[in-house]
């Protein structure tokens, strides 16, 4: 603030007031403070002035700034916009992006907030129109490049498309092509114009090549110099050959082919001889493969993981496979494709890759000529492969635009064409072949007598499909044979005497039979018929086992009666021919069912086959989810029984045989039982009653009493049901005292002895191994496991593994009571023709059955 002087108001001299200041220049100051005060003012205005200028420009600035940022992504948006529209070479594409840019430079000038920042946009935006229609010129002239380019290719594939399919038109077109080419050098570089003349050569003379492999491969092989040879197998011997044997069997069963296996072990043996401790390479090489480097560690690792030592044989194999799948898939996608010994060697040795092999040429590896022959021995026979090609392939103008490994593709493609060719020939003749050995194999099995020996010999056949179709007809006629031989002892009553039970092929002649003799007889009699077979057999026909089956699975009252009558009575003649035919078990279960509700709950038959019916019925099978829990109290329920009354067959209650020799074996067989329980539980519907005696029907089928070891002991399938009586021994009182199996302790308790003469024969313990159920199941006589405690309590096994006894004794003792109980059968006969059908006897009475006339009496044997 200005600041004005002291004014002091005075009397003047006159008597007038007068004003007095204390400075000189008093009355010049209140002047000189407003003008002062004036200035101030003046300066505070222009100050506001340019902050308000400030403010507008720096406004106009921000505005800017966003206005060029918009602007370059809203033209970098239309220009991609516009790309994607861009067609036909990107034709008038410059002058669209002008236009748009033209409408955005507008835009933003008219929006601009003051001249200041319009002049400057429009200063910016004359200088960025360069970068924008630069960029789109740029875009513009490449997309017609390319679109040129793309003409000038597609010439070209049409160009190749008509020499592919016709090679005589190669000259005309090659011309056309040139010409095409003379065109398009217009926008091309000399190395560009010098590249599309050499890829133009190349592709017409590969289609001129593919087209003649089309049309001749073996031809074309021919004409470019390639030969065919033969490779003879290479001696392989020795270790060599038993471990190639073994690795053939390795792999084939790894699921590769003859051919493929062979590739591979032929390979291998030209590395190593099948030597898992070969060393080469100056001893950096190990192995049948002879791994080097990580892929050595690798192995080592692999067997170590399999608690195996790195040189184990089948370790290495398996180590083969393994990095097939995974490290070397090229070699194993290549093997898997390979359909010849040669194919196979060619793909394997890219998983060796010796020196020589190349991916283009793989039969150019190290000893390939010896691989292949000892792949050849692997697969048994020769190898026809290619040979290389001749040096005047170098010289041929056809293939002067190509490469080495375009002209080996050629070949390639040549063989494979050829090995196509011959695959199809091969399996059309064997398609007639097969259609050949069809036709004679349907008149074997349907009797056509125009099929015989010489018919078969005289085919076009190989020798092993003759030599099975002459076995094929033999069989055939020895069936309708055996049939003929069998059907006069049927009538005997002696057909059991031809007949195996347990063996497929009189399984066989039993159907045959009953077959052949029931479509002579009436309905009425095929029943007696089937029961009579079984009588002598013990052997059910498949035929009548089905019948019965489909029967007892009926939801049919008198369906289920009639078959569960006629099972009964099957099982009543032979408690064991149901279960000796496939699907045999099922029909004894149900027929157990029917006798259990007949016998023990006082059934009718046919409220026994009502019960049964509705044990069929599919809608209570649904009921088994709920019956789960009733299942498992049932199951506690006989925990506790006593097995042992199931196998005591005397009358005397201090006889019950033990269960199993030790306790573990007893506790083994009572969870059997309640396994097998608690099924039938759920099987019968929640009846516990029918569960339990169908278990304890099965356990008897399943288990039985030996007393071969001094005291009688269940145990599965005992011996004394397989191994044949000593029937010298029978006689006596009620046969008391007879001991059929005497000679089998004789011979088990001598072998024993021989080794260990201090040995406790109580201990002695019989124990069925799955050996042993395998040998029963077919039809042999079976061996156990025999387990004994030394004179130091020791459990010992004797002898070997498995123990049966020498039969010859036993057998010569069954032939003589053979021949005796003929002389027997004779008598009976008289006395059957005295007494039984008076005036016929019993062959007469057999032969009026067979031919369709009912029985007048009853037979018996």
């Amino acid at each position: 603030m200005p600041r004005f002087p002291t004014y002091d108001r005075q009397q003047g001299l006159s008597g007038g007031a007068t004003a007095s200041f204390q400075s000189p220049g008093a009355f010049t100051a209140p002047a000189q403070a407003l003008a002062d005060l004036g200035d101030s003012t003046a300066d505070l205005g222009h100050s506001l002035n340019v902050r308000q200028q400030k403010v507008r420009n720096s406004q106009g600035d921000t505005w800017l700034s966003l206005a060029r940022a918009e602007t370059a992504l809203e033209m970098q948006n239309a220009q991609n916009e516009l790309r994607q529209q861009a067609t036909d070479g990107a034709q008038g594409y410059t002058d669209m992006v002008k236009a748009r840019y033209e409408q955005v430079r507008q835009r933003y000038l008219k929006s601009a907030p003051d001249d200041r920042a319009r002049q400057m946009f429009d200063e910016w935006s004359n200088s960025y129109s360069a970068n924008v229609i630069g960029d789109a010129a740029t875009f513009q002239a490449e997309s017609t490049l390319s679109k040129r380019n793309d003409d000038f290719a597609k010439a070209m594939l049409a160009h190749s498309q008509v020499v592919l399919s016709d090679p005589s038109q190669y000259d005309a077109v090659a011309k056309r092509a040139m010409d095409d080419l003379a065109g398009a050098s217009q926008w091309m570089t000399p190395d560009q114009e010098l590249k599309a003349r050499n890829t133009v050569t190349q592709e017409l003379q590969l289609a001129r090549a593919k087209a003649e492999i089309q049309r001749d491969p073996a031809k074309f092989l021919q004409e470019i110099g390639v030969t065919r040879q033969t490779v003879k197998p290479a001696k392989v011997e020795g270790t060599t050959q038993s471990r190639g044997q073994q690795a053939m069997a390795f792999y084939m069963q790894k699921g590769y082919t003859k051919e493929q296996a062979a590739g591979i072990v032929g390979n291998l043996i030209g590395e190593s001889n099948l030597n898992t401790g070969a060393v080469g390479d100056n001893g950096t090489a190990e192995g049948v493969a002879q791994w080097r480097g990580e892929r050595l560690t690798r192995l080592k690792r692999f067997a170590a993981s399999r608690g195996k030592d790195y040189k184990d044989f089948e370790t290495q194999l398996d180590f083969v496979d393994l990095e097939l799948q995974n490290n070397e898939k090229s070699a194993y996608q290549a093997l898997k494709a390979a359909k010849t010994v040669d194919e196979a060697t060619a793909a394997f040795i890219g998983y060796e890759r010796p020196k020589g092999w190349t991916p283009g040429n793989p039969r150019a590896g190290h000893n390939y000529k010896g691989r292949l022959g000892y792949a050849a021995a692997m697969a048994g026979g020769d190898v026809v492969v290619d040979g290389t090609f001749s040096p005047s392939i170098a010289g041929d103008q056809r293939f002067s635009g190509l490469d080495v490994g375009q002209v080996i593709g050629l070949q390639q493609q040549a063989e494979s064409q050829v090995a196509a060719i011959a695959r199809q020939e091969q399996a059309a003749a064997t398609a007639q072949l097969a259609q050949i050995k069809g036709s004679l194999q349907l008149g074997i099995a349907t009797g056509d007598t125009n099929i015989t020996p010489h018919t078969i010999l005289s085919s076009p056949l190989l020798d092993d499909d003759k030599a099975q179709l002459i076995k094929s007809y033999n069989e055939a006629n020895e069936a309708s044979m055996a049939v003929g031989r069998a059907l006069p002892l049927l009538r005997e009553g002696r057909l059991g005497d031809a007949i195996d039970p347990y063996d497929s092929k009189g399984k066989k002649l039993v159907d045959d039979i009953y077959d052949k003799t029931s479509s002579a007889v009436g309905e009425d009699q095929r029943q007696p018929l089937a029961e009579e077979i079984v009588q002598q057999t013990g052997v059910v026909p498949q035929s009548v086992l089905n019948s019965i089956r489909k029967g007892l699975t009926d939801t049919n009252v008198a369906n289920v009666e009639a078959a569960a009558q006629q099972a009964a009575r099957i099982a009543a003649i032979n408690p064991a021919a149901l279960s000796r035919r496939d699907g045999g078990s099922e029909v004894q279960k149900r027929a157990d069912d029917f006798n259990y509700f007949v016998n023990s709950l006082n059934m009718s038959p046919e409220e026994a086959a009502k019960r049964i019916a509705e044990m069929n019925d599919p809608d209570k099978q649904r009921d088994r989810k709920a019956l789960e829990p009733a299942a498992k109290e049932f199951t506690k329920q006989i925990e506790g029984e006593n097995l042992a009354e199931v196998f005591d067959e005397s009358w005397m209650p201090f006889n019950d045989p033990d269960i199993g020799f030790t306790e573990g074996q007893a506790l083994g067989i009572q969870a059997e039982y309640q396994a097998i329980a608690q099924e039938q539980f759920f099987q019968a519907n929640g009846n516990a009653d029918i569960a339990r005696n169908r278990a304890k029907e099965e356990m008897k089928r399943l288990y039985g009493v030996t007393n071969l070891t001094g005291r009688p002991v269940v145990m599965k399938h005992p011996p004394e049901r397989y191994w044949p009586k000593n029937t010298a021994s029978e006689g006596g009182a009620f046969g008391i005292g007879a001991d059929p199996f005497g000679y089998v302790k004789t011979q088990l308790y001598a072998d024993i002895a021989g080794r260990d003469a201090d040995f406790d024969p109580e201990s002695v313990q019989f124990v069925t191994t799955p050996a042993t159920v395998q040998m029963i199941k077919r039809g042999e006589m079976p061996a156990y496991a025999v387990f004994y405690t030394d004179k130091d309590g020791l459990i010992q096994t004797f002898p070997g593994l498995l123990w049966r006894p020498d039969v010859k004794p036993a057998e010569a003792a069954i032939d003589n009571r053979q021949r005796q109980r003929v002389e027997e059968a004779r008598e009976e006969d008289l006395e059957y023709r005295e007494n039984v059908i008076p005036g016929q006897d019993r062959e007469q009475t057999l032969d009026n059955f067979l031919d369709g006339n009912p029985l007048t009496g009853k037979v018996e044997r």
